[in-house]
């Protein structure tokens, strides 16, 4: 049968309850997972780079997809930029690494765990502003269509500054000469 999941998730579940004619009950419940996600994604920022870094994770049950395709789109508010890089990195369960682009299309015979990762650098944000990213992950094939969602909020850091007065080597009383220690803090993002 097919999953309602959009992510490919399946299980069964059955939960039961019996009681006797002497008023005793007892219940029980079990669970089988009979696919994990088929694909998966998330993403952090890295406001001091001004990237995402993007990770999507497929077939964890390490089912053959051979003939599946890999695609991802992003979508960013006006104003902002975030492209996905010309190429991506496929890790292997055994952690072999290949460099690939999208969309991928799996070859046959393809029965391993995959990562994917990635970075995309973010533009178009002033300082101090904030705004989310979304990319959409879906594994393809034929009437089958597995999609993972990710959104990550973005926070530019702002400029700022600051300016303490340490200490005076001379007399504290109102007009007096000496010494004063100052400290400045400017942050540039």
């Amino acid at each position: 049968g097919k999953t309602g999941n959009s992510n490919g998730y399946s299980d069964v579940s059955n939960y039961v309850t019996t009681t006797t004619t002497g008023g005793n009950s007892s219940s029980d419940w079990n669970q089988v997972v009979i696919s994990q996600n088929k694909i998966g994604k998330w993403g952090n920022y890295d406001s001091a780079a001004g990237v995402i870094n993007w990770t999507i994770t497929i077939n964890p049950d390490k089912r053959d997809i051979g003939g599946y395709t890999l695609t991802d789109t992003i979508t960013t508010p006006e104003g902002i930029t975030a492209k996905l890089p010309e190429t991506v990195t496929l890790t292997g369960s055994d952690g072999s690494t290949q460099i690939i682009t999208l969309p991928y299309t799996f070859p046959a015979g393809s029965k391993d765990a995959y990562t994917i990762t990635y970075q995309t650098k973010v533009e178009g944000l002033a300082p101090g502003g904030s705004a989310s990213v979304t990319t959409d992950a879906h594994l393809t094939h034929e009437d089958d269509d597995y999609k993972a969602e990710s959104t990550v909020w973005i926070q530019e850091q702002d400029f700022g500054s600051s300016k303490t007065y340490g200490w005076h080597d001379g007399a504290q009383d109102t007009g007096s000469t000496g010494t004063y220690q100052w400290s400045a803090t400017i942050t540039v993002p």
